[in-house]
């Protein structure tokens, strides 16, 4: 009996310690989207009128990822492991957003969608360069 009890407790600060390194990722990119979206908000709010129209689908596409960042609390994974690598993920997903007609940034589900393809267009070009 002491054997299981000491194999359950290990067990669950084994998950624990689990949530807390994804927990500290999932703030870090959090924290790294917030400051990239902050800063593109002070870049936009200088703009003129006419510049301002011409980059509102760019600012309505960073305001969805960011909010995915900020309210999804069962990010899967993979996905946030992938976002913590980018150095800029809001400007990387926008470029990867442009040049792929498949992909969307109107639904959660989308957003995940199009981080996976991303993910595995990476995977592929990595992979050829070998």
């Amino acid at each position: 009996m002491n054997m299981h009890i000491k194999a359950t407790a290990a067990a669950l600060q084994s998950a624990q310690h689990k949530h807390s390194i994804k927990w500290n990722r999932r703030e870090r990119l959090r924290q790294n989207v917030e400051k990239e979206y902050k800063d593109y908000l002070t870049h936009v709010t200088t703009m003129s009128g006419a510049d301002l129209w011409k980059y509102r689908n760019r600012l309505y596409f960073y305001s969805n990822i960011q909010e995915y960042i900020q309210h999804v609390e069962w990010i899967p994974g993979t996905i946030l492991n992938y976002l913590v690598s980018l150095p800029v993920p809001l400007k990387m997903l926008w470029n990867y957003y442009l040049k792929t007609e498949e992909v969307s940034a109107y639904t959660w589900w989308g957003i995940e969608d199009m981080v996976l393809a991303m993910m595995l267009e990476a995977t592929k070009k990595q992979t050829e360069r070998r």
